[in-house]
């Protein structure tokens, strides 16, 4: 098969799981036109639901968020974005679903042929022509209906931006990964082609490099950057008394701690084979890594983390069966149950951290976790040069050659050094003043 049909065979089977996710989706009824005004209205997605708390799905940044809000008497209102099916009481916050109507509107502003041909001969201009003026109208319609007097989501849509523009309602964007000036989301590129009215009225972010990759772009269009932290983590690293979550899930992770060997985390991503695109990549971690764990498990403790896609998404069966049958049913289990603890328990637990190039490179820094990057890309002059240059450059993080011997020689030389400060940005001023100003604006 030649590179071409090889190309286009992926980009068909990119459509046609997206249609089965669309299909499962339609099966949740809409129940947005039920909604009762609130004071916040926060936004969601199954993916982003990963951790269970008491039986419900729970969405640790946004639900964390949504807590700090209520705890303040504020009515907070939550809405799925499409095409969750974690809906109504079967999530940790009552939820409303609106897939019926995003497809509709979907349908009705696009001609849908069209736009799977342009998918498929030009996919970079597919999220251009994928708008529909039906969804500004109808989130239109839910804002008059529900009167927040703020949105908060994690990488809230056009439509939904544009909506509550219009509408006078703030609305932010919370962040939930890497932000740098290359990334495809947040970068230079896309702020500079996206008009204000596209854009949120301000990002909620981890740390001063975050604020200032964004402020570089966002500020010449009057929109803010708020230093608020990492909330999931802060819970932790500041747990208060009545916290429950965090009690009950300090005990849930003993399960990880072994006392006689180095315990070494594999933070896993989604999509993987968009990185190495060659035909006998097994889609989860390079080579080299599974060498080096099969070959040293009985000298460290690894623990391979799923991405919270790959535990809730379409990925989840694949990870899981490649986990089986290179490491056994035992470990499979194991990592499946472990990738389900609150992250800043995991990282308070370990010795060191690997990964493609996860996110969880900035947060392992914070608590002091070194983390070995394998992707070559990282490295100076690659694409992705500029990710997590702080970390690099304080020694928290360092790019790794993709062959077992390098990988071991890493683990043995960064054990030596040992772990670092904690030294996680404590944002808690920042954010209770953020909380104080939203809480005014509401009792206003």
């Amino acid at each position: 098969m030649d590179l071409v049909k090889l190309i286009m065979l992926k980009r068909m089977r990119v459509i046609i799981n997206y249609l089965k996710y669309i299909f499962e989706g339609m099966r949740v009824p809409d129940t947005w036109h039920l909604m009762k005004p609130c004071d916040i209205l926060i936004l969601t997605h199954d993916r982003e639901r990963s951790y269970d708390f008491r039986g419900k799905p729970y969405a640790f940044l946004i639900d964390s968020l949504g807590e700090i809000f209520r705890k303040e008497d504020l009515k907070v209102s939550c809405v799925a974005k499409p095409y969750s099916v974690i809906t109504d009481s079967k999530a940790y916050t009552f939820t409303y679903s609106y897939n019926r109507a995003s497809l509709i509107g979907q349908l009705c502003s696009l001609h849908t042929i069209n736009v799977i041909i342009r998918f498929l001969i030009e996919p970079k201009v597919f999220h251009i022509v994928w708008k529909s003026s039906y969804l500004v109208k109808l989130w239109i319609y839910i804002i008059k209906r529900v009167k927040p007097k703020c949105i908060i989501g994690i990488q809230p849509d056009v439509n939904i931006c544009m909506a509550a523009r219009r509408m006078g309602v703030d609305i932010y964007d919370l962040q939930h990964g890497v932000i740098s000036d290359s990334h495809p989301d947040y970068g230079q590129k896309y702020l500079d082609d996206s008009t204000t009215e596209t854009l949120p009225t301000g990002y909620l972010c981890w740390d001063d490099q975050s604020v200032n990759v964004l402020s570089k772009w966002v500020i010449p269009k009057q929109i803010r950057t708020i230093k608020i932290g990492n909330l999931w983590f802060l819970r932790f690293i500041y747990p208060i008394q009545n916290d429950f979550l965090v009690h009950e899930a300090v005990n849930a992770s003993k399960q990880i701690i072994d006392p006689y060997r180095p315990s070494i985390l594999v933070s896993l991503q989604w999509g993987m084979r968009q990185f190495y695109p060659e035909k006998e990549f097994n889609g989860v971690m390079v080579k080299a890594l599974e060498e080096t764990i099969l070959e040293t498990f009985e000298d460290y403790n690894w623990i391979v983390r799923l991405h919270p896609v790959q535990l809730m998404g379409e990925e989840k069966e694949s990870v899981t069966q490649y986990l089986i049958e290179v490491f056994g049913n035992e470990k499979a289990d194991m990592w499946l149950d472990t990738s389900k603890l609150p992250l800043p328990l995991i990282l308070k637990n370990v010795n060191l951290h690997i990964t493609d190039f996860s996110s969880i490179v900035i947060e392992a820094s914070w608590m002091g976790v070194r983390s070995g990057i394998l992707n070559q890309e990282v490295k100076s002059g690659g694409k992705f040069e500029d990710y997590y240059v702080s970390e690099r450059n304080s020694g928290m993080a360092e790019v790794i050659d993709q062959n077992p011997e390098a990988i071991k020689s890493w683990i043995s030389k960064t054990l030596e050094k040992g772990k670092g400060d904690i030294q996680i940005p404590d944002t808690r001023d920042i954010r209770d003043a953020f909380i104080e100003e939203v809480v005014e604006k509401c009792r206003s």
